[in-house]
């Protein structure tokens, strides 16, 4: 396993130390410095860094300040943002894309992530996180519904225009939902690009874009 390839790895709650420490013997050589970023709870983060301090691997826990590389955070508890949606922020106004060229994107961008929670968070042009919404995710949306009415199932299968039965209706509304948040951002807002970074698989109607294609739009 090389260096590049494992620079990227998806591990899972159950199991977290096991699967981290196999990782980290797995690499061609021991990390010398992490940095961190945790949303999971203290437990999450005693795991993770007994785990690195096991190989000698000091972690450095990041979470949100007023202002990091000249972007302001415009929280009315700078602290209380969340660092995943910080550092996510932060990486969007250093981007080169974002700076290289002045003038080269005007205007404001959203942030869209679609995890456990949905976050639409905006990133003004002279860089300052303006706000953003937090919504239940998508499988957040179809878990309630089914846990929470009697006799609607847990919906799986693809969204369509005119939904002819439950599974569809359910797909249909919870991605209207979810669409409608970012959107709702970038017609509040004029001059808006929009950038959208999806980790749920959202299913396609017929002839219509998933989400992930919409990235970068």
């Amino acid at each position: 396993m090389t260096l590049a390839r494992a620079a990227a790895v998806a591990l899972t709650r159950d199991g977290l130390a096991d699967q981290l420490t196999a990782w980290l013997q797995a690499l061609p050589r021991s990390p010398v410095q992490a940095l961190g970023v945790n949303v999971g709870g203290e437990a999450v983060a005693r795991t993770l860094a007994d785990a690195l301090h096991a190989v000698g691997c000091p972690v450095q826990w990041h979470t949100a300040q007023a202002r990091t590389l000249g972007l302001v955070n415009g929280y009315r508890e700078p602290r209380r943002l969340g660092a995943d949606r910080w550092l996510s922020l932060v990486g969007l106004w250093a981007h080169p894309r974002h700076r290289a060229v002045p003038g080269a994107l005007p205007g404001t961008r959203i942030l869209a992530t679609f995890g456990t929670a949905t976050t639409v968070d905006t990133l003004t042009a002279d860089g300052r996180f303006a706000g953003g919404l937090i919504l239940p995710g998508v499988q957040m949306m179809l878990d309630s519904l089914a846990r929470g009415t009697a006799q609607l199932p847990l919906a799986g299968g693809a969204a369509a225009d005119f939904p002819d039965h439950t599974d569809a209706a359910i797909m249909s509304g919870v991605l209207a939902a979810q669409t409608g948040a970012w959107c709702a951002s970038a017609v509040w807002r004029s001059n808006t690009s929009r950038i959208c970074r999806c980790t749920w698989p959202w299913p396609a109607a017929p002839g219509r874009p998933s989400a992930r294609s919409l990235r970068g739009r």
